[in-house]
């Protein structure tokens, strides 16, 4: 599936939201992320979605995966510069379209946004047991600064924190 990233929209917000929920992100829900995109100058807001503009489903051997029906959005990623610092907060892929570079190509264009409003590093946190994301965060340059106990709710659960020079 051809797929693009652009930053997000106030009409994105529901599904943004309906995306950190299936995916178990610990929940900012629409209000903040509607702060971000509105109020925060310095955020970072960026979609994927279908090059076409269009809904999407996901077809393995003829089967649709996932509930997809009626959606735009592919992923998401929410994140903010400050001062010489890029923080990304959130990163999520649609489950039904896992597994086709929709993290990376959002991580890569959020970095080069970062790079070029001046930020000189990024910093993430992941949780300890996603180590899919950690390999994905790995491959990009990252390493592994330190754990943060407790730092996840629903579950509770131990961050790593990850930073990589821009």
């Amino acid at each position: 599936m051809r797929f693009e990233v652009v930053h997000m929209r106030e009409d994105d917000l529901e599904e943004v939201v309906a995306i950190e929920e299936m995916t178990g992100l610990n929940r900012w829900g629409y209000e903040a992320y509607r702060r971000e995109l509105i109020a925060n100058p310095n955020s970072v807001m960026l979609i994927a979605r279908p090059a076409d503009g269009g809904t999407w489903q996901r077809r393995d051997g003829g089967v649709v995966v996932g509930d997809c029906s009626g959606r735009r959005l592919l992923g998401f990623l929410a994140a903010a510069i400050l001062f010489d610092e890029f923080h990304i907060n959130n990163v999520a892929t649609h489950p039904g379209a896992r597994r086709m570079g929709i993290g990376r190509k959002l991580m890569h264009a959020a970095i080069d946004e970062a790079h070029h409003s001046g930020a000189s590093y990024s910093v993430l946190e992941v949780r300890a047991s996603n180590v899919t994301a950690q390999a994905m965060y790995i491959a990009m340059g990252y390493r592994t600064t330190r754990r943060r106990k407790d730092y996840y709710r629903s579950p509770t659960e131990d961050a790593l924190e990850m930073v990589r020079d821009l």
